[in-house]
């Protein structure tokens, strides 16, 4: 990736530099946690970002500044925002399975009281999964249904789904 390379400000999705500008003084983002969102929301990595938005080192702290600047207050909001506007990219949001994730990590490596809270917590949200799909079993089986399709395209069912307005990604597979 040049350094000359176009920051990818979003325009085809309605967003552009002065909405990114904008935007990053309502968040108080700087200059390159501007760029660092944009990039992020075209699908960039966290280290092409940093070294897009400008992040100075070492290949490695190149990399690690592109961790912390992608998790950051303000990025977070920025990149939440890009996607309530143009209806892609990340949210900045955890989603369900890694929170999962997280909370499994805890539970396996967590010292006793923080295992038995993830533990706790995990159980709780595996009821309240049961319990939904007891409440409202036709959108059970509409996940069912595109599960189904990801086995023939993974594509198709990621797209099937958006039309039914249900996330489907690769945690879903």
């Amino acid at each position: 990736m040049s350094e000359q390379e176009q920051i990818p400000w979003g325009e085809d999705e309605g967003l552009g530099e002065a909405w990114f500008t904008e935007s990053a003084a309502i968040c108080n983002a700087t200059s390159a946690q501007k760029i660092m969102a944009a990039c992020l929301h075209a699908g960039w990595t966290a280290t092409a970002s940093a070294r897009r938005a400008g992040y100075a080192g070492s290949e490695d702290g190149i990399r690690q500044a592109g961790h912390r600047a992608s998790h950051s207050t303000a990025v977070v909001a920025l990149l939440g925002m890009a996607h309530s506007v143009s209806g892609v990219g990340p949210t900045g949001h955890a989603e369900m399975p890694e929170l999962k994730g997280i909370l499994s990590r805890v539970a396996r490596s967590g010292d006793t009281n923080s295992r038995l809270r993830a533990c706790e917590t995990l159980v709780k949200i595996h009821q309240h999964e049961l319990e939904r799909e007891r409440e409202h079993p036709a959108e059970m089986d509409i996940r069912a249904e595109i599960a189904e399709i990801a086995k023939l395209s993974p594509e198709l069912a990621k797209s099937y789904a958006e039309s039914k307005g249900i996330k489907w990604g690769s945690d879903d597979e």
